[in-house]
């Protein structure tokens, strides 16, 4: 059997991922909550226009994740939820043990959380337990899920977890409860404890450096290009470089008490006090301070320049270049936010909403693979035509696609792909006249394909009729065509000639 090129393409990509690792687990989504805890992401939020999409009953411990159609909540009951990201109607549940005491992390299709004494990895696409463990312990953080591990703060201690099995690899102790969530750089594991110490841990478990900043923590670590942040409830945010030592400090005279989010250059911090203030995280200085009014502000969350951030049960978005407000609604509901896929959502113990409305990006669907089906057909045989879009936006959308002909437009067609999401399609193309044509897919080559004349069967001509034959230059089937038709009435002039000689 002959591979065509998009074949041999795929053949290849396999043998290479089959010989790379034993096994591969593909990302449903981005974590909605990264794993150097910058709650940040490159997705769209919601501009302007905000209107409400769906409401639920289902509360989050702590700010919710959003899969790529799903919208997950570790409840206060202590059960997994998930939601349709759509139309919010429950999709599964996984039900825990006792009160959920830490909110969910996923990476790929395994989702983490712990209720009452026990840690869930749960199948993501339908909610099945793959494992659970009982650390015999009241205090848990959220998980950190990553490609091969889960790291997770389990009373004083931090722990490598292996994501098929739950078991333990490693664990460091602290010296208190690790309450926030640990972040990870491909390097190293960062944890604080509500002792007011911070840790850098390598990969085998070894501790790398130690920070005492003092008071209570109980927010995760948030870790930038330079250095590691940490805010303890006294609302001091300190600054610390690669060794352990301390860069800066920054007071901000307000208790903390959720997660802040960090980029460009600025860390968000929400506080007690219904604030949410931006420090500059190469000096130290406060660079504004958003006061809507009410208290408290719930864990921010920063998308495609835009910061977000319940206070009270009020939905913000502030512009955070001068922490001014861009727009609010009333939604009922406290808790910590996410941005995803042009929509806003807010999750806290009473409930949780969807906000969308005008994005703050659009789709970007682009051509990223085109390729023929067939390289040579006979006069009228179709010729397939693939290709591949990719949604390179932050929001789902649909785009026109063409394609080309020896350079002019033969037909186009309208694609539709979810944000991040890839699509295949295919053209069908018929050519009568024989002849080489090149074909792309808006500005993306697909190849060259031949339309070859059909050979004559000599049989065919084996006939008491009268038989007659296009003259060349003239017709559909001028060109080739004509050349193969002269040829044949040559061959059927001298049949004629020996059969008359015959009956001579």
């Amino acid at each position: 059997m002959k591979l065509d090129r998009r074949q041999s393409m795929k053949l290849a990509g396999a043998f290479a991922a089959a010989s790379a690792t034993s096994l591969s687990i593909q990302p449903v989504a981005a974590s909605s909550q990264p794993m150097l805890n910058r709650r940040a992401t490159g997705e769209a939020g919601v501009a302007g226009d905000v209107r409400e999409a769906w409401t639920s009953t289902h509360g989050a411990v702590e700010s919710p994740a959003v899969a790529e159609d799903l919208y997950l909540a570790a409840t206060p009951e202590g059960d997994l939820v998930a939601l349709d990201r759509g139309s919010g109607e429950e999709t599964w549940r996984h039900s825990g043990e006792g009160e959920a005491v830490a909110g969910v992390d996923f990476d790929g299709e395994l989702a983490v959380y712990t209720s009452g004494r026990t840690t869930y990895g749960v199948d993501l696409p339908d909610g099945e337990e793959r494992w659970q463990r009982d650390d015999r312990t009241t205090n848990a953080s959220a998980a950190t899920v990553v490609d091969h591990s889960v790291y997770i703060g389990l009373s004083n201690r931090v722990y490598e977890l292996t994501r098929h099995s739950g078991g333990s690899r490693w664990h460091y102790e602290g010296n208190g409860p690790v309450t926030g969530k640990p972040a990870y750089d491909d390097e190293t594991v960062y944890f604080a404890t509500e002792a007011g110490s911070v840790y850098a841990v390598d990969r085998d478990g070894d501790l790398d450096w130690r920070y005492d900043a003092g008071g209570t923590i109980r927010v995760p670590v948030v870790v930038g290009e330079s250095y590691v942040w940490t805010v303890n409830t006294r609302g001091e945010v300190h600054a610390v470089d690669d060794d352990g030592d301390e860069e800066n400090l920054t007071v901000l005279h307000s208790n903390v008490e959720s997660s802040p989010a960090y980029a460009d250059g600025q860390i968000y911090v929400p506080t007690l006090d219904g604030e949410v203030v931006a420090v500059d995280t190469g000096n130290g200085q406060i660079q504004w301070r958003f006061q809507p009014g009410g208290s408290p502000a719930y864990a921010v969350y920063y998308a495609d320049g835009v910061v977000y951030a319940a206070v009270d049960s009020t939905v913000y978005a502030v512009d955070p270049a001068e922490g001014d407000e861009v727009w609010s609604y009333g939604a009922g509901v406290g808790g910590g936010a996410v941005a995803s896929g042009g929509s806003v959502y807010v999750g806290g113990a009473s409930g949780s909403v969807r906000l969308t409305g005008e994005p703050t990006s659009e789709a970007d669907i682009v051509v990223v693979d085109a390729w023929l089906e067939s390289t040579e057909v006979e006069p009228g045989e179709t010729v397939v035509v693939g290709f591949e879009v990719e949604n390179q936006g932050d929001v789902d959308g649909s785009e026109e696609v063409s394609m080309y002909v020896d350079d002019e437009v033969h037909s186009s067609r309208e694609v539709s792909a979810s944000a991040g999401e890839s699509v295949e399609s295919s053209f069908d193309l018929e050519v009568d006249e024989p002849g080489e044509y090149a074909v792309r897919v808006d500005d993306l080559d697909a190849g060259v394909f031949e339309v070859v004349a059909a050979e004559v069967d000599e049989d065919d001509f084996e006939t008491d009729e009268p038989t007659s034959f296009p003259l060349p230059g003239f017709g559909p089937a001028a060109g080739g065509a004509a050349a193969a038709a002269a040829a044949a009435y040559r061959w059927m002039t001298g049949r004629r000639r020996e059969m008359q000689r015959d009956e001579d």
